[in-house]
């Protein structure tokens, strides 16, 4: 599976970072799959990229 980019890999690198929280992340990938495309199958994968930083 290929490594994901963007705003998409900065939800996750903040999260694990610290410098957000996991509601906040979660918020951040609902409010980006509204103004970009993101097939079901891509939102999945980063919502448990997040899930695991929970």
């Amino acid at each position: 599976m290929s490594k994901l980019g963007g705003a998409w890999a900065l939800l996750i690198e903040g999260l694990r970072e610290g410098l957000i929280s996991y509601s906040e992340a979660v918020k951040g990938l609902d409010d980006l799959s509204k103004v970009t495309y993101l097939s079901s199958d891509v939102y999945k994968l980063v919502l448990k990229k997040i899930e695991k930083w929970k």
